[in-house]
């Protein structure tokens, strides 16, 4: 019946379903198995409610399903049949690159790249189940390639996760950048709370990379651990406060600096008059304030 009603017919019929009535359509021949994923972003799918990216033994205890890619966990003949034009743009770009390994993490020492996953939190109407995602950490060749790229597009598309969890390690801008770069708008995973906790290697520019291009949440808590050089983290600070208000309803940063972060900002020379993109709240440490008390203590009018 369904092979002669038309595709807009098919469409509106299945999106009455749920995400598990159509996984079990879906195993039941290729052509539902192809028309599901063509029209994916415009059917039910996986609740994702929360992600985290941690060492695998964050996780062991949880019950979980664990997702391997590189121990055969990838159904490779399915992602070529269906991604023939992304697969000829990956591999321009591959060869442009001259086939250099990136990472799919920003981490400090490639020595501690090993046992890194992605636990996706899957919220049902009763209880929380775990899914750990183990992706390649460094990406060496083509197949890596189409894994990752499969993986982040579908997080990409997810409705808004609940909360975000990136206490060391988060995605590198750079390599979403080369897996989506014919995208017309930034890639991006969307939440309503997110809490960055920066490591060493991600006091960089790429930090502020991934947060401006990568990220929408309404409330963003970005916690600083204590260094030598503060500048570093100020500079991170001002671009997401003065550029970020079209992304974030609120960014709290919480640091034991907090004192040298605020002299910083008030003896900054370069305060834009035009603060149209600024981030409408603020809090330092859990103490609220917003734009106009920052620009006053500069002696600055807003102009929004």
């Amino acid at each position: 019946m369904f092979y002669s009603l038309p595709t807009e017919t098919t469409l509106d019929i299945f999106k009455f379903l749920n995400y598990q009535k159509l996984c079990s359509i879906k195993i039941t021949n290729l052509y539902f198995r192809d028309f599901i994923h063509n029209f994916e972003g415009e059917l039910a799918r996986e609740a994702v409610i929360g992600i985290s990216i941690d060492y695998f033994d964050k996780f062991k205890e949880l019950p979980r399903k664990l997702i391997r890619t590189e121990a055969g966990d990838f159904d490779f003949a399915i992602f070529d049949e269906q991604s023939e034009e992304v697969n000829k743009q990956h591999n321009e770009k591959w060869d442009n690159r001259h086939r250099n390994p990136i990472p799919l993490y920003l981490f400090e020492k490639e020595s501690n790249c090993k046992n890194i996953v992605i636990c996706l939190f899957i919220g049902y109407i009763y209880k929380t189940s775990y899914i750990i995602l183990e992706l390649p950490t460094i990406i060496s060749n083509r197949n890596h390639i189409k894994i990752v790229y499969y993986y982040l597009n579908r997080l990409f598309k997810c409705p808004p996760i609940d909360n975000v969890y990136f206490n060391q390690f988060i995605f590198n801008p750079e390599l979403i950048q080369l897996l989506f770069v014919n995208a017309k708008i930034p890639k991006q995973l969307h939440a309503k709370k997110s809490w960055l906790t920066p490591s060493k290697a991600c006091k960089s520019e790429n930090f502020l990379k991934f947060i401006l291009n990568n990220l929408i949440s309404k409330y963003v808590e970005i916690t600083f651990p204590s260094v030598n050089n503060i500048e570093e983290y100020f500079d991170i600070l001002f671009k997401i406060l003065m550029n970020g208000g079209e992304k974030f309803k609120e960014v709290n940063f919480r640091s034991r600096q907090m004192s040298q972060l605020l002299d910083l900002f008030i003896n900054h020379t370069e305060m834009p008059k035009d603060c149209s993109k600024m981030v409408a709240k603020i809090q330092f440490n859990n103490l609220l304030t917003n734009p106009s008390f920052l620009l006053k203590l500069k002696g600055l009018e807003m102009n929004v």
